[in-house]
Order: structure tokens, then sequence, then C-alpha cells
């Protein structure tokens, strides 16, 4: 199937403890895709939105907490390696986004680029809610410096805080 090849091209990127899970857990861990499958992002924005977030795209998505600790177990019993949960129960709608930051010229919340779908839906908003897209590294630097979450470039730069930068692809 076309579809479930485009999945297995997708994810293939993924670190070995998420795809395991993702391939392989056959409902011992109830998971119900990775944060990435739940994302549109508006094309232009993508490497911004790659380099923020990076491993948590790769999370697989569970409802409770339970199904978090049997994907760690399930994980850790085949020697996997790392992996991440994102789990949805108990999420609540991402309240709105302050009116200073976006009010930055040159600044911009990821919320206004990415589309987020499904049952987790409440959980991925809320891990994504602080973070904000600069349109150079001069205004990202500046902004972070006030921000409680990530400032990230066009090209991938992230900056958090007053001391930290990333980059490279």
């Amino acid at each position: 199937d076309e579809a479930l090849e485009q999945l297995a091209a997708a994810r293939a990127e993924y670190g070995a403890g998420a795809r395991l899970v993702l391939s392989e857990s056959n409902g011992d861990v109830g998971q119900i895709g990775s944060v990435a499958d739940y994302l549109e992002v508006v094309e232009e924005y993508e490497r911004a939105v790659e380099a923020c977030f990076g491993d948590l795209l790769q999370h697989v998505v569970v409802i409770s907490h339970e199904q978090a600790t049997a994907g760690l177990r399930f994980a850790a019993g085949r020697s996997a390696g790392r992996v991440g949960f994102l789990v949805a129960e108990g999420a609540e709608a991402a309240p709105p986004t302050g009116v200073g930051p976006e009010r930055v010229p040159g600044l911009v919340p990821v919320s206004q680029v990415v589309r987020i779908s499904g049952p987790a839906r409440d959980a991925i908003a809320g891990s994504m809610a602080n973070a904000w897209i600069a349109d150079s590294s001069d205004t990202a630097r500046t902004a972070a410096r006030g921000l409680a979450g990530p400032v990230v470039t066009m090209d991938g730069h992230v900056f958090r805080g007053l001391h930290v930068v990333e980059g490279g692809t």
C-alpha cells in the first residue's frame, strides 16, 4: 500500500526506539502514531519547525500514562534505546498566546504556521505553545532573552534564553 510505504519512509529518520514501538508494538502499547503524524506545517516553515521541535516530532502518541509506561517497558525489553512519548490524557486546549511577543516585528508564533489534528491535539499544541519563529538571527536572539520558549529562525537556528543556540542540519 502506497500510504504505508510513505509512512515508513517518513519514519526512516526516527530513533530505533520510536521506530520499534510504532512498527512492532501491535497493541501492547496502544500507540496511535507519532507527533509528526498529526502536524501539517506551512511549507516555507517546515525547516524551522523541524529544528525547533526535533525529537518531539518522533515522540510516540499515547492516550494514557499507563500506555507510555508499557511503551517504555516494550522498548527496554528489546534494547531499543531511548524513546519519547506524548500523553494525550488530561491535556487542555492551550491558552491563546499572550499579546506581547506576537506584536514584535519579525516574530510569529509557531501556532500560526502549524495545524494540529487528532486525539492528542491539545497535548501537542500545549507542547508547542511557547515557540516562536523569527525572521532573522538578530530578532531571534533579542526575543529569546525575554521568552520562556524557543525562538527559531527560518534556516533552523534555535535560540533558548540568553545562552543556548543550536544549528546545523
